[in-house]
């Protein structure tokens, strides 16, 4: 009896997802080549191109010409991009005229095969589509714009985290250790606090760098994409080595939308005592700062 229930609730729940999935992929056919809805904020969308050197480019079209052509109304209408990476991207190339036969003949390559080819065209699309928050404009400024500094003082917070841990320790043994915490925590608080505001800066970015190297993974399995960049590993590799790190930030916005006011209060507090937030962030930054190129 039990078994067949759970066997019925097993049956529908794959029901329902075959079902899901088939209107995702419905709504993507369908959608595939059309006029794009919705608000442009060219704001964010001219991000990546006016951070960007171009001097390589055989011309860019200067703000002036953008205005006599009406670019902006231009760009809407071309613009059937699926991610904000992507919208980015395609506006610094339609900015941009390069002379270069080979990347032509292979974007012809690419094109051919992704309009035929429907079942890949899915895949990737449903890939792409995790970067179309908001949030992924801000990417770039990762690699694009400077980062705060560290504060000469740093050595403060690694030597109060250090503190906060042996008095965590030390007062199993000796209860009085317990007291020295309590106080060391009043320092930290003020300190986690004052990083609110560097960490506001970041909240969303590395979150979605996390989620573009991810899609970035897992395109590069196949052959076709693999000709865009060969050396796409190599950055992957790069990001990979701070993933670790760049994972806390993730579950911090988990935590703001998704779990309870006691988590995230308990998590809160975790995170005052060690001083987890300057020191991952500062962290992170001073390896990505190394590695932009």
């Amino acid at each position: 009896m039990i078994k067949d229930v759970i066997l019925q609730i097993k049956y529908r729940f794959s029901q329902i997802n075959f079902n899901r999935k088939k209107d995702i992929n419905d709504r993507l056919i369908k959608s595939f080549g059309k006029f794009k809805e919705g608000t442009f904020n060219f704001d964010s969308i001219e991000r990546y191109f006016r951070n960007k050197d171009n001097s390589e480019a055989h011309q860019v079209l200067s703000d002036k010409t953008c205005n006599d052509l009406d670019f902006d109304e231009l760009f809407m209408f071309l613009d059937r991009t699926n991610s904000k990476v992507g919208q980015q991207y395609f506006y610094n190339n339609f900015r941009t005229i390069k002379v270069n036969e080979k990347q032509t003949k292979l974007n012809e390559e690419l094109i051919y095969e992704l309009s035929k080819n429907t079942v890949l065209r899915i895949s990737v699309q449903k890939k792409i589509k995790k970067l179309n928050q908001k949030e992924a404009y801000y990417i770039a400024t990762l690699f694009q714009e400077e980062h705060i500094n560290t504060p000469k003082w740093f050595f403060t917070i690694k030597l109060l985290s250090f503190s906060s841990l042996l008095s965590l320790i030390l007062g199993f043994f000796n209860p009085l250790f317990f007291i020295v915490l309590l106080g060391i925590f009043c320092i930290n608080f003020v300190i986690h606090y004052w990083n609110k505001n560097n960490l506001v800066q970041y909240i969303s970015s590395i979150p979605q760098l996390l989620k573009l190297n991810n899609v970035a993974s897992h395109l590069f399995i196949n052959p076709l994409f693999k000709k865009i960049n060969p050396d796409l590993p190599k950055s992957i590799k790069l990001i990979n080595e701070v993933k670790n790190r760049m994972v806390f930030f993730q579950l911090e916005t988990k935590l703001q939308g998704e779990f309870e006011i006691i988590a995230w209060f308990v998590f809160e507090i975790f995170k005052t005592v060690f001083l987890l937030e300057p020191l991952l962030l500062f962290g992170v930054l001073k390896k990505l700062n190394t590695k932009r190129s």
